[in-house]
């Protein structure tokens, strides 16, 4: 969980100074109140130092003041278990399920049929996809959520050339 928005190991994270990228915070919350009727992703990208992650944590902080944060993970460098995507689908699995009460049994017994699920070459993909078949929203398509359980955030560091923005495929 230390990858999580509000983990005490991110303290203090990045943020977006009040009143700046304004544009960039709307389009970004504009897709999130779309939910499955929308896009299923959101491509945020830029140089080393643009401000994704400012960004990336001001949309989780304010998707979990209004309830409407699954999950989230925060790539870094700086830690092994916050560098490697084995990491990320079985701590967005648990997070689901601690957000989404009714996912924790799925999860429980989701583990309890194949315990080493998270350590398989594509377990970990296989264990989230299981924990999502069993919410009780639509269907989801690639990793949208319905707006009552939002997409979960992730930030990863990049050094993408591109200036700075927000997109959803098309």
């Amino acid at each position: 969980m230390d990858a999580a928005y509000d983990s005490q190991e991110r303290s203090p994270p990045p943020r977006c100074p009040a009143g700046t990228r304004k544009e960039v915070l709307k389009k970004i919350n504009v897709w999130v109140d779309a939910g499955a009727a929308g896009e299923s992703v959101l491509w945020l990208r830029g140089p080393a130092g643009a401000g994704k992650s400012a960004i990336a944590q001001t949309v989780a902080e304010a998707c979990a003041a209004r309830n409407q944060l699954a999950a989230s993970f925060f790539f870094t460098r700086m830690s092994a278990y916050r560098n490697e995507v084995k990491y990320l689908f079985p701590t967005i699995a648990v997070q689901i399920a601690l957000s989404a009460p009714e996912t924790s049994q799925r999860l429980d017994g989701i583990l309890q049929n194949d315990p080493y699920i998270y350590e398989e070459a594509l377990g970990s993909v296989d264990l989230l996809v299981s924990l999502l078949e069993a919410c009780p929203a639509p269907a989801p398509q690639a990793s949208s959520f319905s707006q009552a359980s939002p997409p979960p955030q992730v930030s990863a560091p990049s050094q993408a050339p591109a200036p700075f923005q927000a997109s959803a495929p098309s």
